[in-house]
């Protein structure tokens, strides 16, 4: 295998591994392949990667909130046809009883 054929290899290993949700060790012993080789082949392949063919970085505008509006806020959690509005100031335990209930009735 020349050093493109390889390279292309490793790039298909690397790929299945991030795809499949598996940690690195846990993969390469699922697929018979050296963890010390595997993480060799991608810090190579992923430390020398030239900026312009990196992804485009885009900037999204963020407005921060006031006190006030975080005063206000609420999360809505709906459990079936039931819907809670739970504010920062909720107790904890009764939300946990509260939902245990309603999932028993769901």
């Amino acid at each position: 295998m020349n050093s493109k054929e390889n390279r292309k290899y490793w790039e298909t290993i690397i790929h299945n591994q991030m795809e499949s949700g598996l940690s690195q060790n846990r993969w390469c012993e699922e697929n018979n392949t050296k963890v010390s080789t595997f993480r060799y082949w991608k810090h190579k392949m992923f430390s020398n990667k030239p900026l312009e063919k990196a992804e485009k970085t885009t900037w999204t505008k963020v407005t921060p909130i006031t006190d006030t509006q975080l005063c206000n806020s609420k999360i809505e959690v709906k459990i079936g046809q039931a819907t809670l509005l739970i504010d920062k100031f909720f107790d904890e335990e009764i939300l946990h009883k509260l939902m245990g209930i309603l999932t028993k009735h769901v």
